[in-house]
């Protein structure tokens, strides 16, 4: 996978995450307090924690791959071009992955 590909696999799952949230959003400010507090729906509170975390990274990525230059999220040393083209969503320079 090349970080064009990369990149749209992130966007899509961006797009997925954030109408997810925003669905189980509306179900939950649609529920009285006391539904809120029963265990069916504290199921979707954990689901929703779990989609926000999710798209935290994802954007963290977006914003990691769209810079000029990737850095070693590690030690912040620049990854090479070689190794980005090699492995586009690697997190780690060649010394800190190993």
């Amino acid at each position: 996978m090349n970080t064009s590909q990369y990149r749209d696999y992130l966007r899509d799952r961006q797009t997925d995450l954030d109408k997810g949230l925003k669905k189980l959003k509306s179900k939950l400010g649609k529920m009285s307090d006391t539904l809120r507090k029963s265990s069916e729906h504290a199921l979707d509170y954990i689901a929703m924690g779990k989609m926000q975390q999710a798209l935290i990274t994802v954007n963290a990525e977006l914003r990691r791959i769209e810079q000029p230059v990737a850095t070693c999220k590690r030690c912040g040393v620049s990854i090479s071009p070689e190794r980005e083209q090699v492995l586009a969503f690697t997190l780690y320079c060649q010394r800190c992955s190993n």
